[in-house]
C-alpha cells in the first residue's frame, strides 16, 4: 500500500490507523479513509480552550496570594492609612521610637520637633538628644498574610505541574491536547498520515514552539506569524511545520 502525504486536492491525510476493511474483491480491499483538515474555528477553539484551562487552574492559587499580599498592605498602612501613624500624627513623648528622658542638654524640652538625631553610633540605633534613643520600629507583617502569600504561590507551581502533565499525557497517548479532544481534532504525521507520536506533539510542538515564543522581540513576531500561516491552503502553522504535522477532523 502506497503511503499519502498531505493531500493539496482532497483536503486530508492517509490515516492508516483509522483504515476500513471492506467486502469487496474477496473481502481483501482496504480504503484509505481521506480526513479534513480541521477547520480553522476549531482549530481556534481548541486553542482558546487550552489557554483558558492553564488560566483556570492557576487562579485559585492566585487569589490566595492577593489574599496574603492585601492583608500585608492592610498592616503596613495601618487602620489611618498613613504608615501605621493615627490620624494627626503624635504630639510630645507620643512620638514612635523615642523614649525622652527629659530636657536635652543644650535646653530643649526633648519633644520630638525639637530634636535634631546624629548619625548612627557603634550600637547602631540612633541617639537622641536627652538620653533617648530612636529605635525606628516598623509595622510587622503578620504571619498570615506570609503564609498565605507562599501557600498562594505553592498552589500555582502544583496546578501548573499537574495541567502540563495532563496536557503531556494526553499529546502522548492521544496525539490530542484537551481542547483538541473538546473540538474532535487530531494531530497527525504529514509524512505519514499516522498519530503523530511524542516527539512531535511534545517535543517540537511544545517545548520548541514555546521556547521560541518566549524570546524577548522575536518571539512575539514569532508568535503574530505562526498564528497568520493559518490562512495558508494547507492550514498549517509554523510550529507544524517544525513538528512535519497536521490536524485534522476525527468523526465523533
Amino acid at each position: 500500500m502506497s503511503q499519502f502525504p498531505f493531500d493539496q486536492d482532497s483536503g486530508g491525510v492517509y490515516n492508516p490507523f483509522e483504515a476500513t476493511s471492506a467486502e469487496q474483491a474477496g473481502g481483501d480491499a482496504v480504503h484509505a479513509l481521506q480526513l479534513p483538515l480541521a477547520s480553522r474555528g476549531k482549530r481556534l477553539v481548541g486553542s482558546i480552550i487550552d489557554s483558558l484551562l492553564g488560566a483556570l487552574a492557576v487562579l485559585p492559587g492566585l487569589v490566595i496570594m492577593g489574599a496574603g499580599f492585601f492583608t500585608a498592605m492592610s498592616a503596613a498602612t495601618g487602620p489611618g492609612g498613613n504608615g501605621g501613624m493615627p490620624p494627626g500624627g503624635f504630639a510630645g513623648d507620643e512620638f514612635p521610637g523615642v523614649v525622652s528622658e527629659g530636657p536635652a542638654a543644650d535646653g530643649s524640652s526633648g519633644f520630638p520637633g525639637e530634636l535634631s538625631v546624629p548619625p548612627l553610633g557603634d550600637s547602631g540605633a540612633d541617639n537622641v538628644p536627652g538620653g533617648g534613643v530612636f529605635t525606628g520600629p516598623g509595622p510587622a507583617v503578620p504571619p498570615l498574610a506570609v503564609g498565605s502569600m507562599l501557600g498562594g504561590v505553592a498552589v500555582v507551581v502544583v496546578s501548573v505541574l499537574l495541567i502540563f502533565g495532563l496536557q503531556i499525557y494526553l499529546l502522548c497517548t492521544r496525539s490530542q491536547s484537551v481542547g483538541k479532544i473538546c473540538m474532535g481534532t487530531l494531530i497527525v504525521d504529514q509524512r505519514t498520515g499516522k498519530r503523530a507520536g511524542a516527539v512531535s506533539c511534545v517535543l517540537l510542538r511544545f517545548f520548541v514552539h514555546g521556547l521560541i515564543t518566549s524570546i524577548p522581540n522575536i518571539g512575539s513576531f514569532y508568535g503574530l506569524v505562526d498564528a497568520l500561516f493559518i490562512f495558508r491552503q494547507d492550514r498549517r502553522c509554523l510550529h507544524d511545520m517544525i513538528a512535519s504535522t497536521v490536524v485534522v477532523e476525527v468523526p465523533r
